[in-house]
């Protein structure tokens, strides 16, 4: 009756129980291992295959979603049947040991992961690009995985952690090889993720959603940092080519629509829609232009094939704004100078086509226009896609704040020079009043030192002459009594 019991323990989740049925077994053997009778070999050989089935069904268990409690004690039901082995066996027993304990370790990261490859497992589903139908587009399913994988990848490492990476030293004879084991599985996985991610965004056809993949992405990667096992690095090469894709994709799409609406009209031998009569007055521009994307020329719109061609190269700028990897200027440069050079190609494709002689409908129009394309292609247009390339990789941005700084500081500097100045000037007026309130004052005593000095002159000198006029009056009478005598 003992398999049966057992079998019957093992259907109704009673593991303990079978167990001690296992252990029972083992106790019965050596107590009748003098007399082997057959029906005690039998019941031992029927017990042990039920030890088998035990063990599958443990492990079974560990494939299906199972909390850290459940996981415990699973994990301690597989020692305790390693136990029941270990008590059969001969020979070293610590080796057997570790032995064991390792086979449970792969057993253990073996069953759990199929419950996290199940995570990775996208419905396939039609690819919606419209994301307001609702919740079910094949982005938001991706990034459901991404998130399952995530905290079923990081639950899986934790439980192996807390099972089998106890504080106690190893035994002398044994080495733990938990970490070494657990670094290789989880290396393993981040590679399964990333190969996975890798053919799954190849569905995404917006930047949007491309952001939110590498925002789940990173997230995981800062989990498993705590681990020690950051990937970082490895999530731009994947995550790169794609968005330069997805940008590339609209300049191409413009330059191909350019290409066919030129041979259309021309074949056809019309010009109305390849220019228009709309105004080309230039709009003023705010105090912060400098450092914002600039409005696009105005001339563009009495050229319409030009503008649409210009909102196509806009519009793969406005995906790069949502997804903007540093990695990704050179090969935008590069693609920009690709991309004017078959516009320029495609112009003089255009021109040299025009000039046939014998050419019906609007030549003369036709002719004229083309001229013109190319002239604002080369003049007004490809400067200004270099320059909102420039601006949205933050480059101009960047040096127009420099120069803003620069002339500020200039500026603080000549104010302070003033400031410095002024003040030097004001001293400068008071010394001189100083000075000159000093000189007037020495200028007015002299002056009047002078003036008495000539007064007292004239005083001494009228004096004298009062007194001289007598003796000129004597002699007179002296010589007039000469005469008479």
């Amino acid at each position: 009756e003992l398999p049966g019991l057992m079998e019957a323990c093992i259907r109704s989740g009673l593991y303990e129980d079978a167990l001690s049925i296992a252990a029972f077994a083992n106790a019965l053997e050596r107590r009748h291992s003098s007399t082997k009778g057959a029906v005690v070999t039998q019941v031992v050989t029927d017990v042990r295959k039920r030890e088998v089935d035990l063990r599958f069904h443990l492990l079974h268990k560990l494939k299906g979603d199972v909390s850290m409690p459940q996981c415990l004690e699973v994990v301690t039901a597989l020692r305790r049947l390693n136990g029941v082995e270990l008590e059969r066996s001969k020979g070293d027993v610590e080796r057997l040991f570790g032995t064991m304990e390792l086979k449970l370790q792969v057993a253990f990261l073996e069953a759990r992961d199929l419950w996290l490859d199940a995570a990775l497992v996208v419905p396939d589903a039609g690819i919606v690009k419209d994301s307001s139908k609702g919740g079910g587009s094949q982005s938001e399913r991706i990034l459901d995985s991404i998130d399952s994988y995530r905290t079923r990848c990081f639950e899986i490492s934790t439980q192996f952690l807390a099972i089998f990476r106890t504080s106690s030293p190893p035994l002398p004879s044994t080495h733990d090889h938990s970490l070494s084991l657990l670094s290789m599985w989880t290396t393993r996985r981040i590679h399964t993720f990333l190969s996975t991610l890798t053919s799954q965004i190849r569905s995404f056809h917006d930047t949007a959603s491309l952001r939110d993949a590498l925002d789940s992405s990173i997230f995981f990667a800062t989990s498993m940092a705590r681990m020690g096992a950051d990937f970082q690095p490895l999530l731009l090469p994947i995550f790169q080519p794609k968005v330069i894709s997805i940008v590339v994709g609209y300049w191409n799409e413009g330059v191909a629509n350019l290409g066919e609406v030129l041979k259309v009209c021309r074949d056809a031998g019309i010009a109305a829609p390849l220019y228009s009569d709309a105004s080309t007055a230039t709009t003023t521009t705010t105090e912060d232009g400098m450092t914002s994307t600039p409005a696009p020329p105005r001339i563009l719109l009495t050229l319409p094939p030009l503008a649409r061609l210009l909102n196509s190269y806009l519009s793969g700028l406005n995906e790069l704004r949502r997804c903007l990897l540093p990695q990704t200027f050179c090969e935008l440069r590069s693609h920009l100078s690709k991309f004017c050079e078959e516009v320029e190609s495609i112009m003089s494709l255009n021109e040299r086509a025009v000039l046939t002689p014998g050419m019906r409908g609007d030549a003369m129009k036709l002719r004229e226009v083309a001229k013109k394309m190319r002239e604002v292609f080369k003049t007004v247009f490809k400067p200004f896609c270099v320059e909102c390339l420039e601006i949205s990789f933050g480059c101009l941005k960047e040096e127009t704040k420099e120069e803003e700084v620069e002339h500020e500081e200039t500026a603080e500097r000549g104010k302070e020079g003033i400031d410095e100045n002024n003040e030097e000037l004001e001293d400068d007026i008071k010394t001189n009043d100083d000075e000159g309130a000093i000189v007037t004052g020495t200028i007015e005593d002299k002056e009047a030192n002078v003036a008495k000095t000539v007064e007292e002159e004239e005083a001494n000198t009228a004096e004298t002459a009062e007194e001289e006029v007598p003796s000129d009056e004597k002699v007179q009478e002296e010589d007039t009594t000469t005469f008479d005598s």
